[in-house]
């Protein structure tokens, strides 16, 4: 007989419930986008998206993949102390994601602006991986205090807001591309930054440095990220048009 008083069990019906909703508002937006751009810039719109999320998974070097988790299971500290002591860790992840993207910016700003090899709509798009990347780890780190629910509401949000944007587009008829992907990447990583700063007023600055015998678990996650998406990695490479 099920036990519905069960917390497991409780948290597991709540996640099953936010993720559908989740995935119902991330087809409705692609959908509208659909049906606002033009094919080629749709295209463009989801190649961005898509790189931009592997990325986003990449820069939190395996926290996204339970490393955090694993750092709070380990710790011997309890209550504010442990949570605290996790977010140190949360910060050295935090601090080299950064650093990470910082240095694909760059690479992209001369994709985009030297060498002309992407459109300014998948170049916007993969600047996306900024706002990825924090929600990734944010997620991580509340996962790893058992807080399933709230790592999951973080997200609905950040597919709400999408939404959002796309409506008052639509309400205020912005026709201007460059306004429009601008705006919601701007949006996406004020939201995701905004979480984090008050996080870091909460918890503080400091950093702790994981153990060194979690890399072999960072390039297992990475391998698996490559198979998994090997074949939209190389797609720009075997298509003839500009994306």
């Amino acid at each position: 007989m099920v036990n519905f008083k069960n917390t497991t069990f409780k948290n597991s019906i709540y996640t099953i419930i936010i993720q559908s909703f989740i995935e119902l508002i991330l087809f409705c937006n692609n959908i509208l986008f659909a049906r606002f751009l033009s094919i080629k810039m749709y295209g463009q719109y989801q190649y961005g998206v898509s790189v931009a999320t592997i990325i986003g998974l990449v820069a939190t070097l395996g926290a996204g993949g339970g490393l955090l988790s694993k750092y709070w299971g380990q710790s011997d500290y309890f209550g504010f102390k442990k949570k605290q002591r996790t977010f140190f860790v949360y910060n050295w992840f935090w601090n080299k994601g950064v650093v990470f993207l910082s240095l694909f910016s760059f690479c992209l700003f001369l994709l985009y602006f030297y060498f002309q090899f992407i459109s300014f709509i998948t170049f916007y798009t993969l600047l996306l991986s900024f706002a990825f990347f924090q929600i990734n780890l944010l997620v991580a780190f509340f996962i790893a205090q058992k807080k399933v629910i709230f790592g999951n509401a973080l997200q609905l949000i950040f597919q709400l807001l999408i939404f959002i944007w796309i409506g008052i587009i639509k309400l205020i008829d912005i026709k201007n591309a460059n306004i429009i992907f601008c705006g919601l990447v701007l949006l996406l990583i004020a939201y995701s930054f905004l979480i984090h700063c008050t996080q870091l007023k909460k918890y503080g600055l400091k950093k702790i440095t994981p153990s060194k015998d979690n890399i072999s678990f960072v390039l297992l996650q990475w391998g698996g990220i490559i198979c998994a998406y090997a074949d939209l990695i190389l797609l720009k490479y075997f298509l003839l048009i500009r994306i």
